[in-house]
């Protein structure tokens, strides 16, 4: 069975995975821009998979058993480290899905990556979930893309569909207007050219040629329809944070299976802090409804962190510059900010009070001061004056 125990790799805290039986488990990562975070994302990446050239850190060890039966790669970032080219490793086994940008991507390009996976047939557990989704965003997954193609290909793209096939389909489009519909939402995939089907091609002979249109940039999107608290709508008029959220996980939703390995990048850009938290919960929701799955996530966003269950995840630090006493308990944001983003924020009440608990330590007489570590280390990052007055003054007679 497929298990992941713990990551080492070099000048790097041990990752451990949080034990959560068959359950879902969930680990994030966090740290200063440039600690390595996204770089961890890809070793364990290219340790499932054979690249031209070996891409995996040698000093990065992942210590597993089994093998995932998926792989699913999230990254909306515009330098996106998860785009693993197919064309530089070898296939093995394991299936992968790439959900994010790529080279050569634009606005709609998670759209049509939601062709893509909407034309398979869901099963009872990913239906459910899409439903979740779409009543946690007020938004429907069906889409109708109206777009113009070429009536009078070039010679070089009838060649470029000859090689792949698709000779076929190239013809059948280039003698009708060009003025086609696709249709799209879990489970169903169509094209329509002048308001008429075109079902004498098979389906995956129809996305193939569809998106092979697109990346030669002969496919001219004149509008995308979607539905809104039904209601529809144009697409354009949805923040790329929407966008982002709502098809990402709608297409993580329709491909997870049991066993999956799921690596998720920063999935806070672009988004709203109110869908920031929606995120964590969704992904929470999805894994609750599959059986050893793993998540794991880098991120910047406190808030993304704020919404996790602990019984199910684990958070790590990789450029943790504070250790507070064991017996110390607070939560909330700002204990988080601290944890796992070493920032203090300002006015943070944290900071007041463990000033006061070591002050009161010291009224007290009590000559190990379980508090002193913790304002030297507090002292290095807090801001404001006042605060550091206050605590120079106790560690002066802490002495």
């Amino acid at each position: 069975m497929f298990k992941l125990f713990e990551i080492t790799s070099t000048n790097k805290p041990t990752i451990r995975f949080k034990e959560t039986d068959q359950d879902s488990s969930y680990l994030f990562i966090t740290g200063d821009n440039g600690c390595g975070k996204s770089t961890i994302l890809k070793n364990i990446l290219t340790t499932f998979f054979k690249t031209i050239p070996k891409r995996t850190d040698p000093e990065f060890k992942l210590k597993f058993t089994g093998e995932p039966s998926k792989i699913i790669t999230y990254s909306l970032t515009p330098f996106n480290k998860l785009d693993l080219n197919r064309r530089f490793y070898h296939q093995d086994d394991i299936d992968l899905e790439q959900i994010g940008t790529t080279s050569g991507g634009g606005k709609y390009s998670l759209i049509f990556q939601a062709a893509c996976e909407f034309s398979k047939k869901l099963n009872e557990k990913n239906s459910k979930i899409i439903e979740i989704i779409k009543k946690e965003t007020k938004l429907s997954p069906k889409f109708t893309i109206q777009a113009q193609a070429p009536r009078n290909p070039t010679e070089l793209l009838i060649k470029k569909f000859e090689r792949e096939n698709l000779g076929n389909f190239l013809r059948v489009i280039s003698n009708t207007s060009g003025h086609i519909e696709i249709d799209i939402s879990p489970g169903n995939f169509s094209v329509t050219v002048n308001k008429e089907p075109l079902d004498e091609l098979p389906t995956d002979e129809l996305i193939k040629g569809i998106l092979l249109l697109r990346s030669a940039g002969r496919l001219r999107i004149r509008k995308i329809l979607g539905v809104q608290n039904n209601k529809e709508i144009d697409v354009a008029d949805l923040s790329s944070g929407q966008i982002a959220l709502f098809v990402g996980l709608t297409i993580l939703s329709s491909s997870i299976k049991d066993n999956s390995l799921i690596l998720i990048d920063e999935p806070e850009i672009s988004l709203h802090p109110a869908w920031q938290t929606l995120f964590t919960k969704l992904i929470f929701e999805i894994g609750k409804h599959f059986k050893n799955c793993y998540f794991i996530i880098a991120t910047h966003s406190p808030l993304v962190i704020s919404g996790a269950i602990k019984k199910y995840s684990a958070t790590v630090n990789l450029t943790n510059k504070l250790d507070f006493p064991e017996d110390y308990n607070s939560d909330g944001i700002e204990r988080i900010y601290i944890d796992h983003f070493d920032t203090i924020t300002k006015n943070n009440f944290i900071v007041k009070d463990l000033i006061i608990k070591a002050a009161h330590s010291i009224v007290s007489d009590n000559k190990s001061n379980k508090y002193e570590s913790i304002l030297k280390q507090l002292y290095s990052l807090v801001t404001r004056d006042v605060d550091k007055k206050l605590i120079s003054s106790i560690l002066e007679k802490a002495k």
